[in-house]
């Protein structure tokens, strides 16, 4: 909760999606009708998903969506947005959840879900510290700023 004492600084966000390779069949209604193509891709004993460990954002994300279903694959965990590509791009899943720039970077299909911010909360007492300044001062200046949007992030103010 953000009290008086705390100066919140926007940061960044990145869009996290569905990532499968374009030239699936299996994901081709995904744009038209996201609900109906997802529950046909979950029910499909041989779509494979290649999912994330658990406590991660993406899986949390991703155990949302599924609710209780257990699609083929389940099981088959990977450590980071960049292990999920390639499993899709190696052809040893289907689809899996992760951030829009891994897609990009295989070459894979995209379809966005949701965007997660990234936020900074500093006591504002501290504000007028060197190192505080030097931070905040580095989050407007734009190599940075292209620098993040090189890992899919992308600036909120």
């Amino acid at each position: 909760i953000l009290t008086p004492e705390l100066h919140l600084q926007n940061g960044d966000r990145r869009s996290q999606g569905l990532l499968f390779r374009k030239d699936d069949s299996n994901f081709t209604d995904l744009k038209s009708n996201f609900e109906n193509a997802l529950q046909q891709i979950i029910n499909n004993a041989e779509v494979r998903i290649i999912n994330r460990n658990r406590g991660s954002g993406t899986r949390i994300l991703l155990d949302r969506l599924l609710a209780d279903k257990r699609p083929a694959g389940f099981f088959q965990e990977a450590k980071s947005h960049n292990s999920v590509a390639a499993a899709i791009s190696q052809n040893r899943a289907d689809w899996g959840i992760a951030i829009r720039s891994v897609a990009e970077d295989l070459g894979l299909g995209f379809y966005p879900i949701q965007d997660e911010e990234y936020d900074f909360i500093l006591p504002k007492n501290r504000l007028e510290r060197p190192e505080v300044a030097l931070f905040l001062s580095l989050l407007q200046e734009t190599e940075i700023k292209n620098k993040l949007a090189r890992f899919g992030l992308r600036t909120t103010n």
